[in-house]
């Protein structure tokens, strides 16, 4: 079991194709359709299990620093970042990208900062405050930038976001209290099952998508999906360059959790309220990444902390 638990952690992005292919072409993914915010909120509940809050805050001496970078990811890149997309996409794709750009650093951030040797404690704090403040600024911000030209229900969107991050704190603070040796005994594999949740969130999401659709609309994806290449490149620099005078950890736990934000998130929110292209592009958004992390995993480790003598 355990094997297995370590087999799908490593080889977490084979999961994620996979999931991405089968919601195209398995007809059975639709079966997780209507589950997926419930799956959702199960990720999160397993993901809090391993925060304690009465203590990651006491690691992180820079307040200053955390709202300047809370500020960052959840209000000022998306007013900076999404008119610039927008110029250039189809109305349905460039809402793909802000939705993304409005969602709260990922919850495997702080797992991505241990691996790079980046600051696992400012990323932890990062996920969390980022994660219960964005209900607010979420549909804020969409009514900002695109209340105009849509029908949503804005009460409808803050409900769901709270419901799906704080009713998964909440249980999780209560079960530490109540289950610490269950938790103890479990906890090693909530990577793997989050994992495997995850993929069945892809698929069951994608499922919403017509697959004659999809392939119909190959061609005119493939400039969009591009861009996604372009807009996680752009978020590790400036996520990279944000922060002066600060070591390279902080460096790197800043632009990771600027460019790897709560994806499945975003899936989960555009399948509940947007149509199939965006969703599409949305799901999409795990290929880049994914790549990006190889890249950015070599960069740090090669470049950033061995630089080149003269």
């Amino acid at each position: 079991m355990n094997s297995i638990s370590k087999f799908i952690t490593e080889y977490f992005w084979i999961f994620f194709i996979f999931g991405i292919l089968a919601g195209i072409f398995l007809s059975f993914a639709s079966l997780f359709t209507p589950y997926i915010l419930y799956m959702m909120m199960f990720v999160l509940f397993l993901s809090c299990l391993k925060i304690n809050p009465e203590g990651i805050f006491e690691k992180v001496k820079d307040f200053k620093l955390v709202v300047y970078l809370a500020l960052l990811i959840l209000i000022i890149i998306p007013l900076l970042i999404y008119p610039l997309f927008n110029i250039f996409l189809k109305f349905e794709y460039g809402l793909a990208i802000l939705i993304l750009l409005l969602m709260p650093t990922g919850i495997a951030v702080p797992a991505y900062a241990i691996i790079l040797r980046g600051d696992k404690e400012l990323a932890l704090v990062l996920s969390t405050i980022t994660s219960l403040i964005c209900p607010l600024t979420v549909p804020l911000l969409i009514y900002f930038l695109i209340g105009v030209k849509t029908e949503l229900n804005f009460s409808h969107i803050f409900i769901a976001l709270s419901a799906i991050i704080f009713i998964p704190f909440i249980l999780s603070a209560i079960f530490r209290k109540i289950g610490k040796k269950i938790i103890k005994k479990t906890e090693k594999y909530y990577s793997s099952v989050s994992i495997v949740i995850i993929t069945l969130i892809m698929a069951g999401a994608i499922a919403k998508v017509d697959a004659s659709q999809i392939m119909n609309e190959n061609k005119s994806i493939i400039y969009p999906f591009l861009s996604l290449f372009f807009l996680v490149i752009l978020l590790h620099l400036i996520g990279y360059f944000a922060i002066y005078k600060k070591d390279v950890q902080t460096k790197i736990t800043s632009s990771l959790s600027l460019a790897y934000m709560n994806s499945t998130l975003a899936i989960v929110f555009a399948a509940e309220f947007f149509g199939p292209e965006t969703l599409l592009l949305v799901v999409l958004y795990q290929i880049p990444t994914n790549l990006a992390l190889i890249v950015f995993g070599y960069l740090t480790k090669r470049i950033l902390y061995n630089p080149i003598k003269a």
